[in-house]
Formats: C-alpha cells, structure tokens, sequence
C-alpha cells in the first residue's frame, strides 16, 4: 500500500496523469493548508497502520499457539486463547477501522466526480481513469483484509 502512494493514481480528461500529491481543494488551500501533502501524510499513515495492526495479529496469534502447545502438555490446552481473544477482537477492530479509512481515501478520487463535490470546491481535480496506484492501493486493502480474516480463522481452529 505504501508503495501505491508513489504511482500514479489516476488520470484527468486531458490525460495528465495524477498522483496523490496533486489533489486539491479550495477550501483548504484558502486556509493555506497544502492539500496534497496531507493526503501523501494520510496515505502513508493508513499504510503504516495497517502494516504494524497486521504485523501485531501475526505475532498474537504466534504467541497463542505457542503458549497452547506449551500448556497442552499441563492438560490446559486452548486456556491462553481465553486471556488473550478480547486482545485479538480488539485489534482486529482496530485494524478493520484502518481499513475503513484505507477505503475511504480510495473512494475520494471517485468522490472527486460528483457535481456536489466539485460544486462545493472540496476537489478541483476530476479522475478520469484511475492507474495502477489506486489499483495497488484497493488490492492492497483487500489483501490485508484477507489476512485479517485469516488471522481470526486460524485462532478458531
């Protein structure tokens, strides 16, 4: 996801292509604020979160069936799940609100064509196409669901 932040992330009708930095809107820009790189900071944080949430489940989940095989031979196998499932809920929570926002960065180009929006001056640039950085982005989103889903299937078992 990181990586989609650095590729081009769409195209305008005279077929420049746009990257995340170019995005604009009026409104912040009459308040002096650089629109495009709060988006760049947003993207890189929503990549960072999701990256260390996930990197957080894996090593839960380790340390659980780690701590199960030790206590199986005391004959209190599937006990350290109970400790430490609300910790796993949480963060599974937690990383489903980072991909909620992952979503909704991704949804802004698409938002970015609405009469209203553009009415309103919240974008100034129109996508459109997208390119091969949203398309990062979203697979990007999906994969980590996918391994979220993963995570909480294997503590299941």
């Amino acid at each position: 996801m990181a990586f989609a932040v650095s590729q081009p992330w769409g195209v305008d009708a005279n077929g420049t292509q746009l990257f995340i930095r170019d995005f604009s809107s009026t409104q912040l820009s009459a308040r002096n604020v650089d629109a495009g790189a709060l988006a760049v900071r947003a993207a890189y944080a929503i990549a960072a979160a999701a990256g260390v949430l996930s990197l957080a489940l894996i090593l839960l989940n380790t340390l659980v069936t780690i701590l199960n095989k030790t206590l199986r031979f005391v004959g209190l196998p599937g006990c350290a799940s109970l400790v430490f499932f609300p910790v796993l809920w949480g963060g599974v929570t937690l990383l489903f609100v980072v991909l909620l926002a992952g979503a909704g960065f991704a949804g802004l180009g698409a938002l970015s064509n609405l009469p209203i929006v553009q009415n309103h001056g919240f974008s100034l640039v129109s996508v459109q196409q997208n390119a091969i950085g949203f398309y990062l982005w979203v697979g990007g989103l999906g994969a980590v669901f996918l391994g979220m889903l993963g995570q909480l299937i294997l503590r299941r078992r």
